[in-house]
């Protein structure tokens, strides 16, 4: 089927609230892709959040694509999710400005804000370990540390916060 058809099964399945529309996350029509994980995200259809969190974005993919995986990944809050989080913050396509807005988000990663931080609705999260944060943010330090601009600064905050000592 054509784009257009896709994309046409996409919206018709955000307004089911279906789960299946994480099938079109691997689509190779970005357009299908960023409208895939805008259904799942903004609804939200929990049943999908994981599909979308476990997504690895292409480098090119766009700022509303990676805002939301990365979001997924916070919603989702387990080790994996961590992980997943820090690999895509090392990345060094994916803008300064995503990267600083993660940076900031995971400084509450153990105490999750109560709205939803794309949205903004009231979408509570269970409080969480932060170990698990910890843990995926201490390989990728030295390489965020090591990048121009803001980023090795709201690293560091977030590194001292963590009680991450190695940084000093």
């Amino acid at each position: 089927p054509s784009s257009a058809v896709r994309l046409g099964a996409v919206v018709a399945l955000r307004k089911l609230r279906a789960p299946q529309v994480a099938r079109f996350l691997q689509d190779g029509d970005e357009r299908v892709v960023a409208e895939a994980a805008r259904a799942i995200h903004d609804e939200p259809i929990p049943e999908a959040m994981p599909m979308l969190a476990a997504m690895n974005p292409a480098g090119t993919a766009s700022d509303a694509i990676l805002r939301r995986v990365l979001h997924a990944n916070m919603r989702v809050g387990d080790a994996d999710a961590a992980a997943r989080i820090c690999k895509i913050l090392a990345r060094t396509e994916v803008t300064e400005a995503i990267r600083v807005e993660t940076l900031g988000w995971l400084s509450n990663w153990d105490k999750p804000t109560k709205r939803d931080l794309i949205l903004h609705i009231w979408l509570p999260l269970a409080p969480r370990d932060k170990a698990a944060i910890i843990a995926a943010l201490r390989p990728v330090l030295p390489a965020l540390l090591a990048q121009p601009g803001k980023v090795p600064l709201e690293a560091a905050r977030l590194a001292a916060q963590l009680g991450i000592g190695e940084v000093g």
